[in-house]
Order: structure tokens, then C-alpha cells, then sequence
């Protein structure tokens, strides 16, 4: 491809008092009108006497953000502060900061400060007044003090002792003492559920609410993100990805307001790094008597307070006397002191005394005891009162707890009476109650249901009983059964009217459908893995996970492969097709083309030889639209035109819709623009027919692309404002960018600049949260153009830089021709003609050779433009009139932001040109036509 020079050298900026006082006039004055609704950039610049583009120049050199970006940014400031000091509901803090669209101020709130506004203002006035637990903090006061002491003077500190001794609990009473030191707040990540090391970035730049960059590693986005930032950190449970240790230390180096608190059963062996063994809670030495004087220094050691407190809660009338002393002191002794343990055991203080409890334990002892040589008695102890709570079941209540233990993270009713009835018959929440009255299990409520989890160690010890056995490889396959079940309803409401409610549900599952995909690949279990996989794609795909998607659909496909001969049925090979085609279409959305284009082709294969009519119809409308954005335009067809007619013999109205999109692109880009509107409205009509709000939007949008080109934009944003009521109701990122990206270009062929820029700038925030680089690169070139039209030069380049730097990576032909025409009008807006003609002849061409005749004028009017620049006006004409000429066929008049440039060119052209000559060379163009032209450029 031709392109201009990738780099563009840039000076370095210097600040002098002239600068300094025009910033400070402009806080003053944003300060004192920062609750104007129309606070616009013009009024701005006009009351401190600078040009617009002089101002844009000084606002981005002193801030590094452009003056709508600035005045975002102090505007949701001034919210935080608002809501942090109660100042009202979440809709007067919007009016009072400025801003009159509600859901607008709460998407920027939220980019800006990771929670939407009222979750912010929930947690800030929580924070003044209530602790983060619902039980009282006891026995680590003397710890907390110190650890606080030692982080104030270290940046990498190492909270280590062995399961049980109160880690996580402790370092989280640590971070509530921090949280007004560090400008940045403090950000805990519990890592219990990691088990990759190399996810460790990953999860971080999750709990901060950052996305991932699709382009750059997890781990360089995140230092890029913490290098300014004062943050002090938590990384809980760090034993769990012990490999992933030299990363933190990159952190540390490259971030020097960043501070880490670790919890691990571990040591790290880290540079800086200061160790912190939490030891168990202190008891008292064991008597066989005691008297009132020795009551209260008995109970203030911490071992007992503990035992104390939680026992207190389960029977309020319990109290340390000096008749259970001896007995609650043996207690504490005989589990070491460990807060788990003696959190467990105080929890059966309901049913039975200090000394019948003592006596459970003693007699426990030997049976309970590890036979690992190389087990610390601290985690014998810890491991007794697990197994002692356990052993108070019956086999069936054990066996239960068991198969519970397998399930990843919290959990519903629905998952605890599936796994119940597949392996149990009797009253199921009489077993359930029995776990959690031992405090085997424990329950809470979120979002109106009631909801289950284990403790870490509890699971472990759970899994620990089933590990390895067949009784491990039913309870998996019973889960994965369970959620396979969800999914497949979740993927039939996720095109209906309920999407919402079921995103939410899959959004609370998602750590237990990770960990069971990570079962079933670690069992071999082939069918249930291709099903889960593919059954949640929908899910995937809208929350913009299409990498794990990817991953997972990869690791299913490829044992499949591996399977021998006579274990690859009908049914293992169909499921492997389905697989193919989605995992196809999961890298279409990543923009790998030529992989969706293979394994969509090698499902196609399998499809045909099975002779699966639905499937086969379904994976030829992905292969035709992957098709499609290659510029494989008749293949394209072909496919789709197959597809359509397959689904009408079946009755699949979705289908029917899908196909009518792929070939309303395929017409919109040839030029078609008629039959691609009337081929959207046909698709829309289907999906209100059956409740699809997800697919009403998208095509709705795709229709205002249309109607725009068609010079019908009230119309486009008439569809495009139907569009956005959706997507935001179901908080469908990826749309939502693709809403925006669309939004913008109909703003900039409408002349409406400042507007347009803002959506692009929206758009790529969107496209980098879920990682597509398409919508990236789209864009920012789309972004180049705004700016050039704003008479913004300073980013221009490295917009459009970083989108060519995508469409070298992957194969998009069409893009390819939009990145030469971009390249050629900052080119020309630079005065360099002769590269300017190349870039735009190249885009021309290519837009010929594709057949993307809807492109096609706009690269000739910038080549007539650049023809009346350099003197050859006879050219300028004759590309002028192949460019109107086949606007009035395609039904594509000329955008309101060329109509002035078109008058200007026109104008000189006749003031240069006679009569006579100008319409000899206006016919001339109308004969020769665009295709001529473009091959004499």
C-alpha cells in the first residue's frame, strides 16, 4: 500500500507564565459556569479572547485533552464531589454538573471512575460510617497497625501464613485505613479463582475496570495505566498463580506510585519485598481452674475474643464464665488459634456446650489427623475443624458438600437442587440447610435472589474427597448439564424482548461456566465441552469476550480432532461443525479474517457430509458475511442467496433476517442503495416480529448508514436515536461503539464536526473495551477526517497511523482502500499534492477493483480537488462530472460537507475554463465514466 511516512516527529512543549495564566483563566471560568449545560467551546474561546483553533491548540498542550474532553473531565469531577458529600439523587447531580442527558452522564461517569454514579455515591457514604463485613473484626488490631506502619514505608509487602490464619480478612481491614491516603483509592483482586499465572494482569486491569488493549499485552496496558496513579493494591491469594511473581515487579518498576499488598501461603523471593507471617491468634496458656480475677485478661486474648464474639452470634446468651473457661481455652489451643477454625467450631456453640465441644474434638483427633509428613500442625489444625464440621453430617449430607465443593464460584437454588436431585432423592432444602447451619455453606442476597458460596478452603477440602474418583467425573458432567441447559435458553432470550434480565443472570454465572469449561477441558469431555462453548457464544460475543471465546472454542475443536476414528459420531462430528462455525465467527469479530474464513469453510465441510440443513444454513450466512468483508462480494452473495433459501424451507425467520443483512451490506457497498434499504426494512420488520430489541437496533443502524448516503439524514438519525434507546437499555457495549462509529460519520457528512468527534472519540473507548480492532481502526481513521475538517492537525497522524497499523495486521480489503484516502487528505491538507494524487488514485482504484461503488465519489471528487490545485482544471471537471453522475444512479447525493468545496471547485473551474471547453469536458467525464477514469488516474 502506498502511505505517508509512519512517524511524524513532535517538539517538545514548553510552559511559560503566559501559558500558565491563560490555564488559570480558563479553571476560573470553568469553575464559575461548570453547571451550564451549554458550556460550548466557542462561547469558551470567545470570553478569553482566542481563536477556536488557538484555544484547541492551547488546551490540548497544557492538559493533553482536547477542550470537550477538558470540560467532560472537570464536569464529572465536580459530580464525584457532589456525590460524595450527598448532595443529591443521581439525576441533580447530573443537571448540577452540567449535563442533561442522564444515561450519557452515566456512561462517561463510568469510563471515568469504573461504577456507574450511583454505585459510587452508595460506596463513598458507605465507607464514612459502615464496616465492609456484617461480623465484627477481632483479634488483628496489634497486625493491622503494624502492617499499616510497614506498607507506609515499603511498596511490596508479603501478608503470608497457611490457609485459615485470617489473611484476606486482615489485609482488607488494612485497605480501609488507606482509603483516603492515595489519590487513586485502593483496588483489592481476589485471585482465588485464577489459575493461569498468566491471567494475573488480566484480572487486575478487571478489578480496576480498565480494558484491555487488543493490540498491547495485559500487563503493558496495565503499566501504562498505573504509571501516573497513586494506588495501593491488594493481591489476594497469590499462592494460586505463585509463577506470576516477576510480573509484580515489573509493576513496581515501572509504576512509582503504585504500592502492592499480597496475601500468599508463600514467599514471593521478590527484590523489596517485606514479609509479614500472620501468626495464629494468641491463647492463653491452659488452667485447670479459673477465678473471676482472671476472667477479663483470660477473655482479651485474642484467640478467645474471637471464639467469644462468633459463638455470640449463634447463641446470644452464650458468655465466658469461669465454669467453660478451661474448656473454651482448650478449645482455642486444640485448633491452634486459627480464626477459621475457630470460627467453625464457635458456630456450633447452638447445639452443644464448651466441654461436649471439646470432647467432639478429642475424640476426632486421631481419626482427622494428616498423614503428610510434611503438613504444618497449624494446617492439621485447620484441617481437623473442617473435617470435624463435615463429619457432623450424615454420608448423604457428606457426599453432598462434595459435589457442591466442585461448583467454581458462588451459586443459585437451581445449580445446589440440580446437582441434589441427580445424585439424591429426599427433601433437598433440608440438606441445604443442614450445610449451612454448620456453616459449611453460606448464603446472601444479591439483587433480590438468594445466593450460595463456600470458603476457599472448604472447597478444597470438598474436591480434595472427590478428586480423581468416578464419582468426581459424574458431579462434573451433572453440573455442565445444569449450565449447558441455562445457556441454551439464554441463547434463545438473548434475541428477545428479556435480553437484559438474561444478561445479568449469565453475568452472575460467569465464574462458574469459566471453571466448569476448565473441568470439562481438563476431563476430556469432548461433547459436553463443544456444547457449553457453543451454546454461549451469544453471551460471549455481547459482552465483548470474543478472546476467551475464541480460546475456549479452540481447545474443544482441537480434541475433537485429536479423538480417535471410532469415538468421532455423528452427533461428536456435528457438535465439532457447530463448534467451527462459531469459533469462525468469534474471529471474524477479532478481525483474524483469514481463520474465520478457513474454519467456517471446514464447518461448511462437515455440515454438507452430515447433510444438517439448519446448521448448514446458519454457517452460510457467517461464511458470506465474512465474505463480505474481505470485498468477496459475488462469493459473498452466493453463499447468503444459499443460506436464505435454506432457511425459508425450514421456517427460520431469524435467519431469513440475517440473510437479508448480509446482502443489504453487499448492496449498500455496490451501490445498490434502494434495494439495501428496502432489504433492512424487510430484516427489521422479522426481528419485531419476534421480540429481537438487540437485532432491531443493530439493523436499524445499518439502515441510517444507508439513508445518509442517500441524503436522508433525518431519517439516519431518526433510526439512529431508536438504535441508542436499545442498546443502552441493555448495555450492549460492542453495539454501542458500532452505534456511535455510525453516528459520528452521519455528523461528519452532515458538517456537524464537534458532534462527530466526540461520538468517534466515544466509539473508540467502546471498540478498546471489548477488544475489536476493526471498530478501532475504523474510527480513528474515521477521527483523522473530523479533525482535518475541525482544522485540528496535532493528532490527525497518529489516528490514522494506529488504524493503518491494524489494517496491515489483518486482512480487510475495503479498509485498506478507506486508509489511502485518508492518508491522501492529510496529505493535501499538508500541501504535499503529488503523494496526496497517489493515495487517492490508489483508493480509487481499489475501490473500482472491489466493486465498492458506493466509495467511489468521494475518491473521485478529492482527486478533482486535487486536479484544480495543481492546474489542471480539464480534469477537474470530467472527474466532477464521472462523480455526480454516478451519484444520480446510485441514488447518493453529495454530503453537505463537500457541497461548499463543490461550489468553490466548480467556480474556478468556470473562471479558468470558457463556456464551450467546461461542458466539452463535463461530457467528456460523463462518457468516459468512472471506471475509465480510475484506470487513467
Amino acid at each position: 500500500m502506498g502511505r505517508g511516512n509512519m512517524k511524524l516527529s513532535v517538539g517538545e512543549n514548553t510552559v511559560n507564565s503566559q501559558e500558565q495564566q491563560f490555564l488559570s483563566r480558563l479553571d476560573a471560568l470553568v469553575n464559575d459556569r461548570i453547571g451550564e449545560e451549554e458550556l460550548s467551546v466557542e462561547e469558551i474561546s470567545r470570553e478569553l479572547g482566542v481563536s477556536t483553533s488557538t484555544f484547541y491548540r492551547k488546551v490540548k498542550e497544557e492538559t493533553g485533552l482536547s477542550p470537550v474532553e477538558y470540560i467532560r473531565e472537570r464536569k464529572l469531577s465536580h459530580a464525584a464531589d457532589l456525590l460524595s458529600t450527598d448532595f443529591g439523587n443521581v439525576s441533580e447531580v447530573a443537571y448540577e454538573a452540567g449535563f442533561n442527558n442522564l444515561s450519557y452522564f452515566s456512561k462517561c461517569f463510568k469510563e471515568k471512575y469504573g461504577i456507574n454514579p450511583g454505585r459510587y455515591s452508595k460506596l463513598r457514604l458507605y465507607r464514612k460510617s459502615h464496616s465492609h463485613y456484617l461480623t465484627s473484626f477481632v483479634g488483628r488490631e496489634e497486625e493491622v497497625d503494624e502492617l499499616k506502619m510497614l506498607i507506609g514505608r515499603n511498596r511490596l509487602v508479603n501478608l503470608t501464613g497457611p490457609a485459615g490464619t485470617g489473611k484476606t480478612r486482615t489485609a482488607l481491614e488494612v485497605l480501609k485505613h488507606f482509603e483516603g491516603r492515595y489519590d487513586d483509592r485502593v483496588a483489592a483482586v481476589h485471585l482465588a479463582s485464577i489459575t493461569d499465572p498468566d491471567l494475573v494482569p488480566s484480572a487486575i486491569l478487571q478489578s480496576l475496570q480498565v480494558p484491555e488493549h487488543p493490540l498491547k499485552p495485559a500487563l503493558e496496558t496495565l503499566a501504562d495505566q498505573l504509571q501516573s496513579r497513586e494506588l495501593l493494591l491488594l493481591l489476594d491469594n497469590f499462592e494460586h498463580v505463585f509463577p506470576a511473581a516477576p510480573k509484580i515487579n515489573k509493576l513496581l518498576e515501572q509504576c512509582p506510585g503504585l504500592s502492592i499488598l499480597v496475601t500468599s501461603r508463600v514467599v514471593l523471593n521478590l527484590t523489596g519485598e517485606i514479609q509479614y507471617p500472620l501468626s495464629p491468634l494468641a491463647t492463653p496458656e491452659p488452667v485447670e481452674t479459673v477465678e473471676h480475677a482472671d476472667l477479663d485478661r483470660i477473655c482479651a486474648y485474642p484467640a478467645i475474643r474471637l471464639f467469644k464474639d462468633r459463638a455470640g452470634q449463634v447463641n446470644t446468651e452464650f458468655d465466658v464464665d469461669i465454669d467453660n473457661a478451661t474448656d473454651v481455652i482448650a478449645i482455642c489451643r486444640k485448633l491452634d488459634g486459627l480464626p477459621l477454625a475457630l470460627e467453625l467450631a464457635a458456630a456450633q456453640i447452638k447445639l452443644v456446650s464448651p466441654a461436649e465441644l471439646l470432647k467432639r474434638l478429642e475424640a476426632g483427633l486421631s481419626i482427622l489427623k494428616s498423614e503428610q509428613l510434611d503438613r504444618t500442625e497449624r494446617h492439621d489444625s485447620l484441617t481437623r475443624a473442617i473435617a470435624w464440621s463435615y463429619d457432623l453430617l450424615d454420608e448423604q449430607g457428606q457426599r453432598y458438600f462434595q459435589k457442591l465443593a466442585l461448583i467454581p464460584g458462588d451459586f443459585g437454588l437451581p445449580a445446589a437442587e440440580a446437582l441434589w436431585k441427580e445424585f439424591f432423592e429426599g427433601d433437598f432444602f433440608t440438606a441445604l440447610r443442614s450445610l449451612s447451619d454448620k456453616n459449611l455453606v453460606q448464603s446472601f442476597e444479591e439483587e433480590g435472589a438468594v445466593r450460595f458460596r463456600l470458603l476457599e478452603t472448604l472447597k478444597v477440602f470438598g474436591r480434595n474427597k472427590l478428586s480423581g474418583s468416578n464419582r468426581e467425573k459424574r458431579a462434573v458432567r451433572a453440573l455442565a448439564s445444569h449450565y449447558l441447559e441455562m445457556v441454551r435458553e439464554a441463547e434463545t432470550e438473548l434475541n428477545g424482548p428479556d435480553q437484559k434480565q438474561w444478561l445479568q443472570k449469565l453475568n452472575r454465572e460467569l465464574d462458574n461456566l469459566r471453571g466448569i469449561l476448565g473441568y470439562l477441558d481438563q476431563q476430556r469431555e469432548v461433547k459436553l465441552g463443544l456444547q457449553l462453548s457453543t451454546h454461549i457464544w451469544r453471551f460471549w460475543m455481547m459482552q465483548g469476550l470474543n478472546k476467551e471465546a475464541k480460546n475456549w472454542l479452540l481447545r474443544f475443536t482441537n480434541l475433537a480432532s485429536r479423538m480417535k476414528q471410532n469415538e468421532l459420531t455423528n452427533e461428536i462430528n456435528e457438535l465439532r461443525g457447530k463448534a467451527l462455525s462459531t469459533l469462525g465467527n468469534t474471529e471474524l469479530f477479532l478481525t483474524e479474517n483469514e481463520a474465520s474464513e478457513k474454519h467456517l469453510r471446514e464447518s461448511l465441510t462437515v455440515f454438507r457430509k452430515l447433510g444438517n440443513l439448519n446448521d448448514l444454513a446458519i454457517n452460510l450466512n457467517h461464511y458470506g458475511w465474512t465474505l463480505s468483508t474481505m470485498g468477496y462480494y459475488d462469493k459473498s452473495v452466493a453463499m447468503t442467496k444459499e443460506a436464505k433459501r435454506l432457511h425459508e424451507k425450514l421456517g427460520n425467520r431469524r435467519g431469513i433476517s440475517v440473510s437479508l443483512c448480509n446482502l443489504a451490506f453487499v448492496s449498500c457497498c455496490r451501490g445498490e442503495l434502494v434495494y439495501a434499504c428496502e432489504q433492512y426494512e424487510e430484516g427489521i420488520s422479522i426481528r419485531e416480529e419476534i421480540g429481537d430489541l438487540r437485532g432491531i437496533a443493530y439493523l436499524s443502524t445499518r439502515l441510517a448508514r444507508v439513508e445518509q448516503h442517500m441524503g436522508d439524514f433525518d431519517a439516519a438519525f431518526s433510526h439512529l436515536e431508536k438504535a441508542h434507546g436499545i442498546l443502552h437499555d441493555l448495555n450492549e457495549i460492542q453495539l454501542i461503539a458500532w452505534h456511535d462509529t455510525i453516528k459520528g460519520l452521519t455528523c461528519y457528512n452532515y458538517g456537524m464536526y464537534e458532534k462527530a468527534k466526540d461520538l468517534q472519540d466515544k466509539a473508540i473507548t467502546g471498540w478498546t473495551e471489548v477488544g475489536n480492532r476493526w471498530g478501532i481502526g475504523y474510527s480513528c481513521d474515521l477521527n483523522g477526517l473530523v479533525l482535518l475538517a475541525l482544522n485540528y492537525p496535532q493528532d490527525v497522524r497518529s489516528y490514522l497511523d494506529k488504524a493503518a497499523d491494524i489494517w496491515d495486521r489483518v486482512s480487510c480489503r475495503f479498509m485498506d482502500t478507506l486508509s489511502n484516502y485518508c492518508y491522501g487528505e492529510w496529505e493535501a491538507y499538508n500541501k504535499n499534492l503529488d503523494r496526496a494524487r497517489e493515495l487517492h488514485a490508489a483508493a480509487l482504484k481499489s475501490r473500482i477493483e472491489y466493486g465498492i461503488r458506493l466509495l467511489v465519489p468521494e475518491s473521485l471528487e478529492a482527486l478533482a480537488g486535487l486536479f484544480m490545485k495543481i492546474g489542471e482544471p480539464e480534469r477537474a471537471v470530467a472527474f466532477l462530472s464521472a462523480a455526480s453522475t454516478l451519484r444520480k444512479k446510485i441514488k447518493a447525493p453529495m454530503p453537505p460537507r463537500f457541497e461548499e468545496e463543490y461550489e468553490q471547485i466548480i467556480s474556478r473551474c468556470r473562471t479558468e475554463l470558457d463556456e464551450s471547453t467546461f461542458e466539452k469536458y463535463w461530457k467528456n467525464g460523463e462518457q468516459m465514466g468512472w471506471k475509465k477514469l480510475g484506470e487513467m488516474v
